[in-house]
């Protein structure tokens, strides 16, 4: 007997792939009086069984005069019938193995249990490639956010804002090459920068005033009208042409659905994949061509809206937790400036500092507690530390243990609400994401349908061909080599 997974088909990287390996099977092979086996692979040996009767006779309990005939059946081992067992798993499948074996090596129970491989074998084919793909999507998605910036033209980008020099625009467009500067000081020369950058810009990024989020909130407006929803509409037009010649196509609807599937993930990378793959094919590919191409367009837009959206509607906590970050990075430029020098055009000056720490103060929201801790550490440089021999150095001492006791617990409490506020910032995913896998339904009482090997091979050849396939099958192979055979009739005997 064989157990049977009827073979499945995917659509890889723009490729139509028949996944063989997805058959997993019981597979056995006669052992010849002499031991060999007619193929190479090898298995468990054991032996079937055959019915050995005796009759064993009594008297009638309440007619001791008759008799009562009770035939027994013995099975034994069948030195004429040895087998091999094995488990073939699938490429795709996960297969344990249990057999039980009676005290004369014979078969009494066989149970596989498979789990599928889908998920973790498309990993390693085709993972490490999308990886690399994608490696550039936070750049790309940065450098079209500030496209869209830059041709900005709504009031709210291209006025002024009260107390500034020029356009509300060039003020968040000079933030973001700030960001990018200090992006670049810090990640270097690593592999995959260009995406680190764009990633620490996108993790830092955040309007510094009220005008400046108005204009975020333009942009986010601009990118939906001009960009998101008209490719929006052409990618739902195209992947509905795609469906109409997909009906009677398994290729084509295995593209519909790839393609479907990776625009649901914003996978824009992929698509193009796909479209590669299909670049010059004849008809009907050309309609899949058309929806991977349109659906790339898309999702590069969804990804730079959905990246504007979350920066002009980012939740206070998110907006404090950067902006704490900022204040800190400035704090730590000047203290640096301030042993080395400052450098031209420095905005470091005592009077910018004290700002800086007293809006760093209120962003974290312990005013009271920072000018306090602030004034402790004037008080500790003002009382001398006395040796504890003397008798005047005695209440100083107290007074010292006193501060250092007193600072320490306003410290720890710095600490921790500064700990507790940027742990709360949260920056939206700048590229595709990776897929979160359904979890697994428990079924039970599943059928399991008898069919002919010749069914399998036909699903296997032409699985478009048939609708309504089974979840899973058993497939009966006779074998007739070493049955149980009656002795042969004697001459004048009846059997």
């Amino acid at each position: 007997m064989k157990l049977s997974y009827p073979k499945k088909a995917a659509l890889v990287g723009g490729l139509f792939v028949a996944i063989s390996g997805c058959t997993t099977t019981y597979i056995g092979q006669k052992i010849e009086p002499n031991g060999t086996l007619s193929k190479p692979a090898g298995g468990v040996p054991f032996v079937m069984t055959r019915p050995e009767y005796t009759l064993n006779i009594a008297a009638d309990t309440v007619e001791p005069t008759k008799a009562v005939y009770t035939l027994t059946a013995t099975y034994v081992p069948d030195a004429s019938q040895r087998f091999t067992i094995a488990l073939d798993p699938g490429l795709l499948v996960n297969g344990k193995f249990d057999l039980d074996f009676g005290d004369n090596g014979n078969l009494t129970g066989a149970t596989s249990t498979a789990s599928t491989r889908v998920v973790e074998t498309f990993g390693s084919v085709v993972g490490l490639a999308l990886k690399v793909s994608a490696l550039l999507d936070a750049g790309d998605t940065l450098v079209a956010y500030k496209a869209a910036l830059n041709n900005n033209q709504d009031s709210r980008c291209t006025g002024t804002a009260p107390g500034s020099k020029g356009p509300v625009k060039d003020e968040l467009k000079a933030l973001i090459e700030n960001l990018e500067a200090e992006a670049e000081r810090e990640v270097g020369d690593k592999i995959n920068a260009k995406r680190l950058r764009a990633e620490l810009v996108g993790e830092r990024l955040h309007y510094q005033s009220s005008a400046q989020r108005d204009c975020m909130s333009a942009v986010v407006n601009a990118v939906k009208a001009v960009q998101e929803d008209p490719a929006e509409k052409s990618y739902t037009t195209a992947l509905k042409a795609l469906e109409t010649v997909a009906k009677d196509n398994a290729e084509l609807s295995l593209l519909h659905s790839q393609i479907k599937a990776e625009v649901g993930a914003l996978n824009d990378e992929s698509l193009q994949k796909i479209a590669d793959g299909l670049a010059g094919k004849p008809p009907p590919l050309d309609k899949a061509l058309a929806a991977a191409q349109a659906g790339k367009q898309f999702v590069q837009f969804r990804l730079t809206g959905r990246f504007g959206r979350f920066l002009a509607g980012m939740p206070p906590d998110v907006w404090r937790a950067r902006h704490l970050g900022s204040l800190e990075r400035s704090l730590a430029r000047c203290q640096v400036e301030s042993v080395l020098g400052k450098a031209p055009g420095s905005s470091c000056s005592a009077s910018s500092v004290a700002a800086l720490k007293l809006e760093w103060a209120n962003t974290l929201g312990e005013t009271p507690v920072a000018t306090r801790l602030d004034k402790v550490d004037l008080l500790l440089a003002k009382v001398p530390q006395p040796a504890a021999t003397r008798r005047d150095g005695e209440s100083a001492v107290g007074a010292h243990i006193k501060l250092r006791e007193e600072r320490d617990k306003l410290q720890a409490r710095i600490d921790q609400a500064r700990t507790d506020l940027l742990s709360k910032n949260k920056s939206v995913a700048m590229g595709a994401e990776a897929p979160k896998g359904a979890k697994v339904e428990a079924r039970s009482n599943v059928a399991v349908t008898l069919v002919k090997k010749s069914y399998v091979d036909a699903v296997n050849a032409s699985p478009a061909s048939f609708k309504g396939l089974p979840d899973f099958v058993l497939v009966l192979e006779p074998d007739d080599r070493g049955g149980v055979v009656a002795l042969p009739t004697p001459a004048g005997a009846t059997k």
